[in-house]
């Protein structure tokens, strides 16, 4: 009997139900991890699912102790110190649709709402990171303002990855023509299915590595790189494709041409490596503008070797100049310094930090055994002194090489609380929405177009959290539960 009461299915407002309550429980984790840790930082961002209806989704950052959730659950004052297992962890926190508008004022009262439901108060939020929206960022009706009503003490910042962006897709017009000029030759050959299946041949017979050429999406900017490799490597097949059938072949006959594709993939592929470098969980906001920061610099590093008739820094333009030693390449450094040039006042212009310095006195956070980062700290007498002490224990020095950032701090405070605080203070903002535009991804895969009528609130939170439920006291729950209303209901 019991293996056959496990083949029953359960219905599907049973499941709804399960996935329900499993969200819930997750949400009230985080709630608890919020109240208990006295700080947290935030994402948001919206997005449009398969329906049409807007999805508002946040993400928080948040110091992280089993120890202080424990206590809270059972009810127990908090000892002195509970900070042995700590860090900075990060957990989706709410998604919820918008049914109307997306104006500023509206993310904001979702927001609001939550928040007095759970009893998170704002003076606890210390950041807020965004996509640079105007709903987001505007200063009088924009949410984060509004926000900044309840806590003027809120910082925000602007999503590094959409600032990454911006920053590079500006070209001169000679290189935009050029990328133009690619997609027009990628979409005679892909947009026809005759001249796929043709060309897919061709590439057989003369036994090319590739048989296709790869589609270019304005909104999959890291694509970019591997639609211009593709066709570059493929130039000869191409060429041979449209010989006979387009003027697009004219192109393959300009040497100069063929050096501007084969730059742009070359520069495409190293601000793709510099995006993907942000991405992913845990990334300390200093970490991704030093990150930033060394990149500016290598644009500086490449424009003097570029000026010298050096162009090793770019190996596909490269290897396609030694194999055409007669090539003028005169042309093509003009070109390549003058994009570079456009590159750098660009993320100067899209990066303040570049120029201001702004992050000067918080390098003892992430390096506090350096002598001119404790000098430059924005920190008290007594608190650089405190740090200057530290330059000598044995003890903090072994445990900074064996520990996260977050964790040495968190250890240290112990002793040097105040201290600890302020830095882990300064490492809870995000850098970029990166958490969002992951969930985003997820929410293209679980609400499709056969299931748009799914109700995706509880689905995605189940589906991204990295915590994981309480089983035993949901079960608890449903077994109280039918106790006192019968085995009908739950």
């Amino acid at each position: 009997m019991a293996s056959v009461l496990k083949s029953v299915t359960c219905s599907d407002n049973t499941v709804q139900r399960r996935i329900k309550d499993i969200s819930e429980d997750l949400i009230q984790q985080v709630v608890e991890k919020i109240i208990a840790a006295k700080g947290f930082s935030m994402q948001l961002d919206e997005s449009t699912d398969i329906s049409g209806k807007a999805q508002l989704v946040i993400f928080v950052r948040v110091p992280d102790s089993e120890d202080i959730i424990e206590h809270i659950l059972l009810c127990q004052p908090l000892p002195e110190r509970t900070t042995d297992s700590e860090d900075i962890i990060e957990h989706i926190l709410l998604c919820q649709p918008l049914p109307e508008r997306t104006t500023g004022e509206e993310i904001f009262k979702h927001i609001d709402d939550f928040f007095c439901k759970h009893d998170i108060l704002w003076f606890l939020c210390v950041a807020i990171c965004s996509d640079g929206a105007a709903a987001m960022t505007g200063r009088t009706a924009g949410s984060i303002a509004r926000a900044r009503q309840q806590n003027n003490l809120i910082v925000s910042s602007h999503c590094i990855l959409h600032r990454h962006a911006l920053a590079s897709k500006r070209m001169s017009e000679i290189l935009h023509e050029t990328l133009n000029d690619a997609v027009k030759i990628i979409n005679y050959i892909k947009n026809r299915p005759l001249n796929a299946r043709l060309f897919r041949q061709l590439c057989q017979e003369i036994g090319s590595d590739h048989k296709a050429l790869l589609f270019h999406t304005e909104v999959r900017r890291l694509s970019r790189r591997k639609v211009l490799m593709r066709i570059f490597e493929l130039r000869d097949e191409v060429y041979l494709f449209l010989k006979d059938s387009s003027s697009l072949a004219e192109k393959f006959e300009d040497v100069s041409w063929v050096c501007r594709l084969g730059y742009l993939a070359d520069v495409f592929k190293k601000l793709n490596e510099l995006n993907v470098s942000l991405q992913g969980y845990g990334h300390k906001i200093f970490t991704m503008e030093e990150k930033v920061s060394a990149f500016h610099k290598k644009l500086y590093f490449w424009m003097n070797r570029v000026a010298n008739g050096n162009l090793e820094m770019f190996p596909i333009l490269s290897e396609f100049l030694a194999m055409n030693a007669a090539v003028d390449t005169r042309e093509i450094q003009k070109v390549i310094t003058n994009h570079l040039k456009k590159l750098y006042s660009e993320f100067v212009l899209y990066f303040a930090f570049l120029t201001s310095g702004s992050n000067v006195g918080k390098h003892w956070i992430t390096s506090p055994f350096n002598m001119e980062n404790i000098m430059s700290a924005d920190l008290s007498i007594q608190q650089q002194e405190i740090l200057i002490d530290m330059t000598d224990n044995q003890y903090f020095q072994e445990m900074f090489k064996e520990k996260s950032v977050t964790e040495f701090r968190s250890q240290v405070r112990k002793e040097h609380d105040e201290l600890s605080a302020k830095a882990i203070t300064a490492l809870l903002p995000f850098g970029s929405t990166y958490l969002c535009e992951k969930a985003f991804s997820s929410m293209t895969s679980i609400k499709t177009k056969p299931r748009n009528c799914l109700y995706l609130e509880y689905d995605l939170v189940v589906s991204v959290s990295t915590l994981s439920p309480r089983i035993q006291d949901l079960m608890e729950k449903k077994r109280t539960f039918r106790t006192k209303h019968g085995s009908k209901s739950e």
